[in-house]
């Protein structure tokens, strides 16, 4: 009898089982499958929105790696501005002294050449030499 009502226990504990399995079976099972179908029919246009996200993060990258470059070339070409105008700058002096030098030859020869007319060829240095030997003398 003992093993009677054993086995009368394990064939209850298998209807609850069976009965778990039935609402597997005729709800919870059908259902998730509906759930991973309708998930399935996103996945495709869901697929296409990564790609046109991940073209356009891509497209973004090397919209600002350009710009970076850009950046850095403008900042080279400003100091590289920078330099050349002081270089300039430099440039104008040295004509702007060239010239001034030009023109003082120029006055110079005038002199030099009006001391000539007058009968004297005395040089500055000459000058200057007879004041040091007048005042040696003295």
């Amino acid at each position: 009898m003992k093993y009677w009502e054993s086995l009368l226990r394990d064939y209850r504990e298998l209807i609850s089982c069976e009965s778990s399995v039935h609402r597997l079976k005729d709800e919870d099972i059908p259902s998730l499958e509906k759930q991973i179908h309708a998930q399935d029919e996103l996945l495709p246009s869901l697929t296409e929105v990564a790609e046109k996200v991940s073209h356009l993060t891509y497209l973004r990258l090397i919209y600002l790696t350009c710009m970076w470059q850009a950046n850095d070339k403008l900042q080279v070409l400003k100091r590289e501005l920078k330099e050349l105008v002081s270089l300039r700058q430099h440039a104008v002096n040295v004509s702007r002294l060239h010239s001034d030098c030009k023109d003082l030859r120029k006055e110079i020869s005038n002199v030099e050449n009006s001391l000539a007319a007058t009968g004297s060829k005395k040089t500055a240095d000459d000058v200057q030499q007879e004041l040091d030997d007048l005042s040696a003398a003295l």
